[in-house]
């Protein structure tokens, strides 16, 4: 991405934009109701993605929207923060700190539990045994008086 579409991408987002966690997922967003314009910012988020957005009784006009998530967004937020401003830099930054440390969260555990060989195994013998006691894999074998 050259240095005018990276400006122009901030300077849209800035306004049009939305920058946060979807199911606990960094998350870009950009919505508008002219196609073209969000044609030109998926190409720009590198995502082919585009869905329709149900048009509201207020508005009647059908709207469009393109999302990135986590890595790609952490990385374009990153190339993004000199141009914004100040309150959405701020965020900016909290959001791109909360998806690093949950990679880390998940990268450890996932070392962890893939790491030992019987995990699966182990995993699988326990929810069997569960549903013997007449539980399921959800309750471990609890069962309501």
């Amino acid at each position: 991405m050259t240095q005018d579409q990276l400006t122009w991408l901030a300077g849209w987002l800035e306004g049009e934009g939305w920058f946060g966690l979807s199911s606990g997922t960094l998350c870009i967003q950009a919505c508008s109701t002219d196609v073209d314009i969000i044609t030109k910012v998926a190409a720009l988020l590198e995502t082919e993605k585009i869905a329709k957005k149900k048009p509201t009784a207020l508005t009647r006009r059908q709207a469009y929207v393109c999302r990135v998530f986590g890595d790609r967004a952490a990385t374009l937020m990153t190339a993004l923060l000199p141009f914004m401003g100040e309150r959405r830099s701020g965020r900016m930054r909290e959001l791109i700190t909360h998806h690093n440390n949950r990679s880390v969260r998940r990268s450890a555990a996932g070392i962890r539990r893939w790491a030992d060989p019987t995990f699966r195994e182990r995993t699988s013998v326990a929810i069997r045994e569960a549903r013997k006691d007449g539980g399921n894999q959800y309750t471990h074998g609890y069962k309501r008086p």
